[in-house]
């Protein structure tokens, strides 16, 4: 999920709808806290450590794409 809300985001950041990009970020960041719940051993829970630890990567590299666009925008 938080994979395809960065490529909307990314849509976004093309189409220059940046306030739309933030809420949507905002969105990956509520999933990856959701998931930072699960405190289970990943025998039980078929590697969601690994799927959050990949989801909080996606949502760093996409603050900087959302970031930088928006300052781009301003100069």
């Amino acid at each position: 999920m938080v994979g395809e809300l960065r490529r909307h985001i990314l849509d976004l950041i093309r189409g220059e709808s940046f306030e739309k990009a933030e809420v949507f970020l905002g969105i990956m960041e509520n999933i990856h806290a959701v998931l930072m719940d699960f405190d289970y051993p990943d025998a039980i829970t078929g590697g969601l450590r690994r799927k959050t630890d990949v989801s909080r990567s996606l949502i760093e590299k996409t603050r900087g794409d959302v970031v930088n666009s928006i300052q781009q925008k301003k100069t």
